[in-house]
């Protein structure tokens, strides 16, 4: 086998271990939308338990004006949080919704549902649903203060927007570009599935996923060190890249990344990706806007419609 044979098997490989962790997520979150929709179905809309449920968890206004049970929230803030916790956005002006009201309740044993989700995915960082009444639990449990402000809009997140029935009535799993995530993660990328009953949508379950999580070392960048390793979407924006340090846009949150043919100008053509996405691997020589010579390997991800790219400079296979 030689350089370029295992340069090709080498990425097929790296390919092969990034979609089974991506379809891994895919899903938990399908699992996580039919277990919603079973919970909304079964829980009995009773508002004397629930009005209940809410005394009990000591649910009211908290000083940072969020409506939450201050019960979880002192424990949190004392160290002693329940490592099954969940955490709830629910704008105060909405405390009475009975809608709200039901939901929430119907969700409040998830908690454990989720501790088993971040069991079978290590290293993702927050799995949260969001609900079209502008409410939302969050796992593991967050101090909400330190991340959004309570009269936060559910509606207007990127996540959110993703899978609106407006921006995807199709009701795919979709990704968001890279951001930073403010509650400490660093740089993530969200990805997300709509929760329908019928034709009603009712909200969306969303993961957000550490950019290292879908770093894991390439195989290709063992064998040949000093090669280039790219994810890319269907739109050219790469999404990770072993050498390309990301700016951030601290004020916005988000991350300025670059396009695959700022690096070469043979990438520089507008059915470029489409033509890739249709080959699904294959390989050609370009040269690189530092002047390097390099072969460029490229394999889909067709179930996601990204593509893992490998860029090794030719004097590396001499």
């Amino acid at each position: 086998m030689n350089a370029l044979e295992i340069l090709e098997y080498q990425l097929e490989r790296s390919a092969a271990s990034l979609t089974s962790r991506i379809l891994k997520i895919y899903d938990v979150l399908e699992e996580l939308r039919d277990k919603t929709l079973r919970c909304f179905r079964d829980t009995k809309n009773d508002r004397r338990s629930i009005s209940q449920w809410l005394r009990e968890e000591a649910f009211a206004e908290d000083p940072d004006g969020f409506f939450q049970s201050l019960a979880a929230l002192e424990k949190y803030r004392n160290g002693q949080a329940d490592p099954d916790g969940i955490s709830y956005f629910w704008n105060p002006q909405g405390q009475n919704d009975p809608q709200t009201r039901f939901r929430m309740y119907a969700l409040r044993d998830f908690g454990t549902i989720l501790t088993a989700v971040r069991k079978t995915l290590p290293g993702i960082a927050w799995v949260y649903y969001q609900d079209v009444t502008n409410a939302s639990i969050q796992h593991p449990y967050i101090d909400l203060a330190a991340a959004i402000s309570p009269d936060f809009d559910w509606s207007q997140y990127h996540t959110y927007l993703s899978v609106s029935p407006k921006h995807n009535p199709g009701r795919a799993i979709r990704w968001t570009a890279p951001t930073v995530d403010y509650a400490g993660e660093g740089i993530i990328l969200s990805v997300s599935i709509p929760v329908y009953e019928k034709d009603n949508f009712l909200g969306l379950w969303s993961i957000d996923v550490p950019l290292e999580f879908l770093q894991d070392r390439p195989l290709v960048e063992v064998q040949f060190p000093g090669s280039d390793i790219l994810l890319v979407d269907d739109s050219g924006n790469i999404i990770s890249h072993n050498s390309i340090v990301a700016e951030i846009n601290k004020e916005k949150g988000s991350i300025l990344y670059k396009t695959i043919d700022s690096l070469s100008s043979d990438f520089d053509r507008p059915d470029f990706m489409t033509s890739v996405l249709r080959k699904k691997q294959g390989r050609m020589i370009v040269k690189m806007s530092d002047g390097r010579e390099c072969y460029a390997h490229f394999q889909s991800l067709p179930q996601i419609g990204w593509v893992l790219f490998s860029i090794v400079p030719l004097k590396k296979l001499e």
